[in-house]
């Protein structure tokens, strides 16, 4: 009796599943359920497939180092949380400057923090887009067909301050801000504005000095209670920094000595490539960004690049093999830096570089090779 009543069950069991699968409404159950589980698994797979391989980055570090090619720092954060922190050749500099927790100058990436300011102010409604910079500079050649659009797309048709008579030189001192005026204008318009590209400093200190104007106080003032303070980023400046832990520029000598090498005078490229961070707090700030911390989502689409294009409007696309990577370089005249993000992988990776005998882009690709196992 009961292996008889044993069989009915299960033949009811079958009936009852025979119905289910002729019914529309539990079919189509059925293949909403289908689906979750087809994502969640996928993501799943995703996770597997963004995990960073750290014992092999760990061993192509430990190489570098105990060739002596590299000195400088890296960090990886991954969903928002530091998972890798870095330093590399601090025994190189034994005797010559030895910083426990070294600060770099990052180039470009003040780019980034320069153009967040500026579409804050968009969303503040004290700037548009489409507004003209003969709105705050009429002096520069065709201001009045140039827009705040275009300077951060580097498509206003400028020139490049920082290069004067085809020497970088005038900027490794102090220069007053009518004169770095003054040569923007002098350098006038090289093409129409916004049928080109020309990456131009220029345009982003034109874009430094508007929210200058727009706040009525310094760059570095306006970075420090925008963007430094609400995210916790302590060891973040802009400026000349007295008694800081700046990591100095180097290079190797032909006796294969490690030796100090010039390098800007920082207030010159105020709000283009003058801030002072670690990789830890680029990652903190990256991971802001794209989290909407810092602007909105309609307005962090617009400051990247589209489509395959390498610069946006305030940030540059860097892919590596299929992995998406937004963010921004950064290179003074000793300091090698980058910081990325991956919003799919939710992986930010910065690095910075005072001294090495390798180009920094063989540095980077040993890095991220690294990191995917290739």
């Amino acid at each position: 009796m009961k292996n008889q009543n044993y069989t009915v069950n299960i033949f009811r069991k079958l009936s009852l599943n025979s119905y289910l699968c002729r019914n529309p409404y539990y079919l189509n159950k059925m293949k909403r359920y289908l689906l979750l589980l087809f994502f969640s698994l996928a993501l799943v797979y995703l996770k597997a497939q963004s995990s960073v391989d750290t014992l092999r980055l760990s061993d192509y570090l430990s190489k570098i180092e105990q060739n002596g090619q590299c000195i400088g720092s890296l960090a990886i954060m991954k969903d928002g949380k530091n998972i890798y922190t870095r330093r590399l050749g601090k025994d190189l500099l034994r005797n010559k400057q030895e910083i426990e927790y070294p600060l770099y100058r990052v180039g470009s990436i003040t780019k980034m923090f320069t153009a967040v300011l500026i579409y804050q102010e968009i969303e503040k409604g004290r700037l548009k887009l489409e507004d003209k910079l003969s709105d705050y500079f009429p002096e520069i050649p065709r201001a009045g067909d140039i827009t705040i659009y275009q300077l951060l797309e580097h498509t206003a048709g400028l020139g490049d301050y920082v290069m004067k008579n085809g020497t970088y030189s005038w900027m490794f001192s102090e220069v007053s801000n009518s004169d770095i005026m003054e040569e923007i204008i002098r350098q006038g318009i090289l093409y129409e504005p916004g049928t080109d590209f020309k990456y131009s400093n220029s345009g982003y200190y034109l874009l430094a000095n508007i929210l200058r104007k727009i706040h009525k106080k310094a760059y570095f003032e306006i970075l420090d209670e925008e963007i430094i303070r609400p995210l916790g980023l302590l060891v973040s400046a802009s400026g000349i920094i007295s008694d800081s832990d700046e990591a100095l520029p180097y290079e190797k000598n032909a006796v294969g000595e490690w030796v100090e090498v010039p390098d800007f005078y920082f207030l010159n490229v105020m709000g283009v490539g003058d801030i002072l961070s670690s990789p830890e707090n680029i990652n903190l700030f990256l991971h802001a960004l794209f989290t909407g911390k810092l602007i909105s989502k309609e307005h962090l689409q617009i400051m990247k690049p589209y489509g395959d294009d390498r610069h946006g409007r305030g940030m540059m696309y860097m892919p590596y093999h299929e992995h998406k990577y937004y963010g921004h370089t950064g290179d003074t005249f000793g300091v090698h830096s980058i910081g990325v993000y991956n919003e799919q992988e939710d992986i930010s990776i910065a690095v910075s570089v005072n001294g090495s005998t390798i180009p920094f882009s063989e540095f980077l690709l040993g890095i991220f090779d690294s990191i995917y196992g290739k």
